[in-house]
């Protein structure tokens, strides 16, 4: 279900991924250029592999520069991108906010910016429940679902930052968040926790719903970036539904 042919009987081009979930409005990404099912299997499975990466990586790049001046009116932003890309840009616009808040305690020009971040983040989150409750497809309930999830979460964060009096981007309480970048010298997106960084790799996971992250997540996650950014690998294991 990441392919979809044209509407001509035994057409080989290849022309969009289509998300396994919502079934019932399933999500549909149009590649950047077409795929040709033509020669050996593996060798065009490869090429919608490729067409995939770049693809999403373009919407992505799209979908931040039009990022809304004002952050609390996104509903039209929201629903004219892909949702991965949606909730990608999400985080890197709340990484620069906070990155922001921070380096403004840091050099004494706002003490209270945490708080003003923290009040910003809860209307933003706000904004999105009352969207939540209005008319919408079921693709777009999902995706807002999955986006109030992540950020409220983010809200948590900022919420312990400010109890832990963080006034340095070094702290430890900051760099062990997984945050997201998008470093302008390589024009790419990339994913930092404590002393590791990742590129991002635009594996496309359609638009499906999230599960509430826990402080175990968090060290989950730890766990395993840290593992991977010394050439090891790891394998989460234990009770379905415990986190």
């Amino acid at each position: 279900r990441c392919v979809q042919e044209t509407g001509t009987w035994g057409s080989k081009e290849i022309v969009a991924m289509i998300s396994a979930e919502p079934e019932i409005d399933p999500e549909e990404v149009n590649f950047s250029e077409s795929v040709f099912a033509e020669g050996p299997v593996e060798h065009w499975l490869l090429q919608i592999q490729e067409m995939m990466v770049k693809t999403l990586r373009d919407t992505t790049r799209r979908t931040l520069n039009k990022y809304p001046q004002d952050a609390l009116d996104r509903k039209q932003w929201l629903f004219s991108f892909p949702a991965q890309c949606i909730l990608v840009v999400d985080q890197i616009m709340w990484t620069a906010g906070v990155t922001d808040a921070i380096n403004q305690i840091e050099q004494g020009k706002n003490k209270k910016a945490l708080e003003q971040f923290f009040d910003f983040s809860q209307e933003q989150i706000t904004k999105m429940v009352s969207l939540v409750r209005s008319p919408l497809t079921t693709g777009q309930r999902t995706l807002l679902g999955a986006l109030i999830v992540l950020d409220v979460h983010g809200r948590d964060v900022v919420k312990n930052l400010i109890q832990g009096k963080i006034a340095s981007l070094n702290d430890f309480e900051w760099t062990k968040q997984f945050r997201y970048y998008w470093e302008t010298d390589i024009d790419d997106c990339t994913v930092k926790q404590t002393n590791t960084r990742f590129l991002y790799g635009y594996e496309y996971l359609g638009n499906g719903p999230r599960l509430v992250i826990t402080p175990l997540t968090d060290k989950c996650y730890m766990t395993l970036t840290g593992a991977l950014h010394l050439n090891y690998g790891g394998a989460p294991a234990g009770p379905a539904g415990t986190g």
